[in-house]
């Protein structure tokens, strides 16, 4: 009985909550024919989105990839400039050992015409 008077009450629930013809629309084909090529168009051009998407995700990776590359390449650069300036500094200081005055060539031309002339002028000196 209950069964019953439950199946009853959902054909009454149903026939009030129904639609009439007064309460539809009707639409004409070439509407719904609009409608269904705007849903396409629409889908189509999600697709194309999502291809986008995945290209424009590709190139970021591609910039990160570069990004990093390039701050390596910094990296080195500034380790290359400072082992060259630490090779400057040794040459300098090497420089500062080996390249005394006293060392020069123009210093040991002087000091032999120095020598030769005194030796000549002491030679002629003493034999006269």
């Amino acid at each position: 009985m209950k069964n019953f008077l439950l199946v009853l009450l959902l054909c009454a629930s149903i026939n009030v909550f129904s639609q009439t013809e007064n309460d539809s629309v009707l639409i004409s084909k070439t509407e719904l024919n609009e409608v269904f090529n705007a849903i396409d168009t629409l889908v189509y051009q999600d697709s194309l989105n999502t291809i986008l998407i995945k290209d424009l995700k590709i190139q970021i990776s591609n910039y990160q990839l570069l990004g990093n590359q390039d701050s390596l390449l910094l990296m080195y650069n500034n380790r290359q400039i400072d082992f060259l300036n630490q090779e400057i500094k040794l040459y300098d200081d090497r420089l500062k050992v080996v390249d005394k005055w006293y060392k020069k060539p123009w210093v040991g031309f002087i000091i032999g015409v120095a020598t030769v002339t005194t030796s000549s002028w002491i030679v002629k000196n003493v034999v006269d």
